[in-house]
């Protein structure tokens, strides 16, 4: 799992896979879409990032899996 952050478009990238491409991607709100390779989620887009954490914390956001196996950006 790979996170990336571009400030130009002020949106992070959430890479679960970095090996396949996206056939789809659904918006889920007008701030963050969901890409899938057929029915395998690889990623997730979060925009107006700097809207919704201070500048400081954006390059030290850290993924961590929690014995439930759902993902919480931390």
């Amino acid at each position: 799992m790979k996170v990336t952050y571009d400030p130009r478009a002020d949106a992070m990238y959430i890479y679960f896979s970095d090996k396949k491409a996206s056939t789809k991607t659904v918006e889920v709100r007008d701030d963050l879409f969901v890409d899938y390779a057929g029915n395998e989620m690889i990623g997730i887009e979060i925009t107006d990032v700097s809207h919704k954490l201070p500048k400081n914390d954006i390059m030290s956001v850290t993924l961590s899996i929690p014995p439930s196996g759902k993902i919480a950006v931390v």
